[in-house]
């Protein structure tokens, strides 16, 4: 058991240098309170849709790095209150709409949905996971 503590532990840290080892958004360096996020918001639909577990998302961070970043807890927290707004239509806060990063969001959410509607709907690929 310890062995695989310690191979997920190495891969944590491998992943977190990769990706910079800091948030994103703040700069803080502390590994107990870094959390990969989803860039897009769609982490719920990797959930349901591909293996779960720490070992499988770190694999898919090296694969593709461009749709995750390191964010601190705080940081993540915030971007999760505008993502449940934007997600349910709900009306932003005047600080929120001029963040340029609401506006990536967005778009990325939007991108999002619809590559998620075209896989299962249009192409009619169902995940096995």
């Amino acid at each position: 058991m310890e062995k695989v503590l310690t191979y997920t532990k190495r891969k944590k840290k491998e992943v977190y240098a990769f990706l910079g080892n800091e948030c994103i958004n703040c700069g803080n360096q502390t590994e107990s309170v870094l959390q990969i996020d989803h860039v897009y918001s769609d982490g719920n639909v990797e959930r349901r849709t591909q293996k779960r577990g720490r070992l499988a998302l770190y694999h898919r961070v090296m694969e593709s790095p461009e749709r995750y970043q390191l964010l601190c807890a705080n940081c993540n927290w915030e971007k999760r209150s505008v993502d449940f707004k934007v997600q349910r239509g709900l009306e932003l806060d005047s600080s929120e709409k001029g963040d340029i990063r609401w506006w990536i969001l967005f778009f990325g959410l939007t991108l999002g949905v619809l590559g998620y509607y075209l896989w299962e709907e249009i192409l009619g690929f169902r995940s096995s996971f």
